[in-house]
Formats: C-alpha cells, sequence, structure tokens
C-alpha cells in the first residue's frame, strides 16, 4: 500500500499540480505506481532526478545458476521503464553455460552476440518447427514473443549477450521449474505415467538459471559438473503439494534471496564490477589473460617510445654542442660553419 505521502504525490500528478522528484526514501514500485497515472510524459520526467535514467547493471548483478550471470532491467528495477515499451537483460554465460527453456509472455526478445559464439533455439507454438541458430559475434537472434527458447555457450569460455525486450514488465516462465510445480500426479500424467515421487525425484534437482549445459560441451572443455542451486523452485500450496517427505519453498520462501551456493561462484566479473582470475571451473579466465596481454603490450609500446625520445633528446642535444662550439669563415649568405676539434 502507497504510504500517505505517495497518496499526496499521486493525487498531485493526477490533477495537473507542478511534479516534485521523487524522495530518496520513496520504494520502486511507489515510483512505478506514480508514473503510471501521470497525466503527460513532462510531468513523468518532472517526477524523476537524472540518476533514475542510469541503470548499473553491474550494482544490480544477483546470486543466481553456476553456469552464469543474468540480469535484467525492468519497471520493476528501473521505473523510468513504465509506459517506454522495453526492458533489457545483460548475461554472461560461463563456459557450457545454458539460458535454460523458457519465454517472455509479454514480449519478443532480440538478443545481441557481444564476443562469442552461441546456440539459440526456440519453439514458437505446437506443430511449429524447431529454429535453431548459431549466433557469431556482431550478431543478433529474435525470439517471437510467447516462444519456448535458450541459449547455450559452446565454447570453453566466457560469452556475454544483451538481450532487447518490448515490454517493460517481459515476465518469464522457466519451464522446467513450471511443468514440475504443477500437481505432480498432473505432472506425471503428462509424462507418461510417472508416480508422483518420480516427478519429485526430478523436481528438487532443477538447476537454477542459468544452468551447467550439455554433457558433450562439458567434456570438450574438461569441466566437471558440480553442484548446482535449485533456488528457483516453484513455490508450493495445498493445490500442487509436493507428495510426503519431500520439502518444496513456500509462496513467502519464494522471495527470499539464493543461497550461498549461488553465490560462491566465479565469473568473468565479481560483484564489484572487476575481472576474476578464474572461471567458475577454476581454470583461467581468458577474459582475465587477454586483459594481461594488452596491458604488456601497452606497456612495452610506453618504454618503447620513452627510449625513442631519450635517444632523440640526446641527437638534439649533442647537435647543439656542435652549433655551440662551431666557427664561422663566412658571413652573409654563403656562410658556412666551421668545426674546431
Amino acid at each position: 500500500m502507497l504510504s500517505l505521502i505517495s497518496r499526496f504525490t499521486v493525487m498531485a500528478v493526477v490533477l495537473g499540480s507542478p511534479a516534485v522528484a521523487f524522495s530518496s526514501g520513496i520504494s520502486e514500485a511507489q515510483e512505478v505506481a506514480t508514473l503510471k497515472v501521470a497525466n503527460s510524459a513532462v510531468t513523468k520526467v518532472g517526477l524523476l532526478n537524472d540518476t533514475d535514467f542510469v541503470f548499473d547493471f553491474v550494482k544490480n548483478r544477483k546470486p543466481g545458476g553456476a553456469g552464469g550471470t543474468l540480469v535484467l532491467a525492468n519497471e520493476a528495477n528501473f521505473p523510468i521503464l513504465t509506459d517506454n515499451g522495453l526492458a533489457m537483460a545483460v548475461a554472461l554465460l560461463e563456459p557450457c553455460g545454458l539460458v535454460t527453456p523458457h519465454s517472455h509472455p509479454r514480449a519478443t526478445e532480440m538478443l545481441y552476440s557481444v564476443n562469442g559464439t552461441f546456440t539459440a533455439g526456440f519453439l514458437m507454438e505446437n506443430g511449429a518447427r524447431f529454429v535453431n541458430n548459431t549466433v557469431n559475434p556482431g550478431e543478433a537472434a529474435i525470439f517471437p514473443k510467447g516462444s519456448i527458447h535458450f541459449e547455450q555457450n559452446e565454447l570453453c569460455e566466457p560469452v556475454l549477450f544483451v538481450a532487447g525486450l518490448s515490454s517493460p514488465d517481459p515476465g518469464a516462465l522457466s519451464f522446467a521449474q513450471t511443468l514440475f510445480g504443477l500437481p505432480p500426479d498432473v505432472t506425471g500424467a503428462a509424462l507418461g505415467g510417472a508416480n508422483d515421487n518420480q516427478v519429485a525425484d526430478i523436481e528438487k534437482n532443477i538447476p537454477d538459471n542459468i544452468a551447467i549445459g550439455s554433457d558433450e560441451c562439458l567434456a570438450r572443455c574438461g569441466i566437471k559438473r558440480g553442484s548446482q542451486p535449485t533456488n528457483q523452485r516453484q513455490p508450493r500450496n495445498s493445490g500442487n503439494a509436493l507428495p510426503s517427505g519431500y520439502s518444496a519453498p513456500t509462496q513467502q520462501a519464494a522471495a527470499v534471496q539464493p543461497s550461498a551456493a549461488g553465490q560462491s561462484k566465479a565469473s568473468a566479473f565479481d560483484v564489484a564490477g572487476n575481472v576474476a582470475t578464474t572461471n567458475s571451473d577454476g581454470k583461467p579466465n581468458t577474459t582475465f589473460i587477454i586483459l594481461i596481454v594488452i596491458i604488456a603490450v601497452m606497456g612495452v609500446g610506453w618504454i618503447a617510445l620513452l627510449a625513442l625520445f631519450l635517444v632523440r633528446w640526446r641527437k638534439e642535444k649533442e647537435n647543439h654542442k656542435w652549433a655551440k662550439d662551431a666557427k664561422y669563415s663566412k658571413t652573409g649568405a654563403e656562410y658556412a660553419p666551421e668545426v674546431s676539434f
């Protein structure tokens, strides 16, 4: 519920009074509610501070799956997007990292590869053919609204991509979690007759997004499939409860931050935005190595420039001394220096 101050702000916006910028104490949800009822774009701009127009993807990183990190800017955490028709995600896929199959019920997605190659595929609807592509650096792939899609890093080094979505509130439906989040008997019947315990045994091991990918990639890159956090499981109530003896998150627990299992992994960038020295598998981080090489080359270049400067400076100094010691045998335009040794 909006605070008393927030209610007055909303009333002022609706009635067209001069907009006063949001105070630091107002929540993002309150900002969104106020922006939605603003009577003009000019009023919206007046309600926001300059810094409200900038989103920091590094500071907004949160623990996730063992296969990478994904940060989404939407109207819930970046209120200026309200009614502006888009959201944006930035994702870092660790070697063999997999963005698990999901859909966006309210948005089309266009995804751009920044520095690596990955596989991207989708199914549009029942009966539609499977669309599969290899996306290279500088290329983009599109996923129609509502389609089930995924991205997998097939390389043995991190890959970064940026995605634009056509709604400030695109939503996400992770298919493994939601399929196994239905009543176990329904899921079991849909799977051809699996019993409730079999369904629960699979459900408890569904990894968080971004997950560790295929066995083939792991074997090729020499990576072992370690434990993965499972904090994104579907909340349970009496309607979709698991069999006796199986634990599951409740609706209240679903709002709790993921456990330390997701925080311990290393990615190409740490929480402060600094480059980490190792990947999630403990191997040297390729990005870090490349940066070291670049810095070393730049250092050699600066040393070479300094050496060249010193050589020229010494030569000019000697020339200056030669000119100072010279005697002139003629005057006027035909003079020539006569050097004394």
